[in-house]
């Protein structure tokens, strides 16, 4: 993506990311397996922070990485070369990774941002790919927050942002007895280094298996053969957050001193 100062970079994960990867806080690695058994294959995002955490996360799986998978309104992208390098930087050199699908230089977005039909769109054709390539056997998908809110069909809350349409909808959103996470009584966005599991439809659309009881009693879903993962806590996260706690702090001191003055 572009930095704030118009340098192209391909975020890294944060101090928080690296302890997730690391098993250190809620998610554990049996938090990470389909039926019992770890997960042979992973399709992976080539943004680093999906990519990583992916290396960690599924040790024993061989990666194949779909620039589909990307975020939405996704700037830009490593190349193979660089893609590559990082996973040899990073130890894993001897790790089973397609890249054959990335591009040979750094890429632009994957869509127009403020195209909601294409983003809908190669989100629905990722997971056909996902579907078509794994069949039934078990797999793993990692990506993005919004790639999941997308092949969910969660996303009218992004309306503001992007150009949807009732017609390029995959799926309404989910009634409240299809849970797929904890607190999913919000439906809140995804959070980071949390599996959700499901299986793909022929439409393209990931859909979770849990029954009201689950919903009820605030349970995980370990139901469906394909596990959705949103990558680790990133640093460009770490660095949304920070400013959003600014603007909150900015604020809270505007408030207070108008009320001040009103009360001089």
């Amino acid at each position: 993506m572009l930095s704030r100062s118009g340098v192209l970079h391909d975020c890294d994960l944060s101090p928080l990311g690296e302890k997730q990867i690391a098993f250190e806080m809620k998610t554990k690695p049996e938090h990470l397996q389909v039926g019992g058994s770890p997960v042979k294959v992973a399709f992976v995002s080539p943004l680093w922070r999906a990519v990583r955490t992916a290396l960690a996360a599924f040790p024993k799986a061989s990666l194949v990485l779909l620039p589909d998978l990307c975020e939405v309104g996704t700037c830009f992208g490593l190349n193979v070369a660089d893609v590559r390098g990082r996973v040899q930087s990073a130890g894993f050199s001897s790790r089973s990774v397609d890249y054959s699908r990335v591009n040979d230089r750094w890429w632009e977005g994957v869509e127009p941002r403020t195209d909601g039909k294409a983003a809908v769109a190669r989100v629905r054709r990722a997971l056909l790919t996902v579907r078509e390539l794994a069949g039934d056997k078990p797999c793993a998908v990692v990506c993005h927050g919004n790639v999941i809110d997308v092949a969910m069909g969660r996303h009218k809350w992004l309306s503001q942002t992007y150009d949807w349409t009732p017609e390029v909808i995959m799926n309404p959103p989910l009634p409240l007895s299809h849970c797929w996470r904890r607190g999913c009584v919000m439906q809140t966005f995804p959070n980071n280094f949390f599996p959700y599991r499901g299986t793909i439809s022929k439409e393209g659309v990931f859909v979770p298996p849990c029954s009201p009881p689950n919903h009820e009693q605030g349970e995980r879903c370990f139901g469906g053969s394909v596990l959705m993962l949103r990558h680790a806590h990133s640093a460009d996260n770490k660095a949304e957050e920070a400013r959003k706690r600014a603007e909150k702090s900015a604020g809270v001191a505007a408030r207070y001193v108008c009320k001040t003055v009103t009360h001089m």
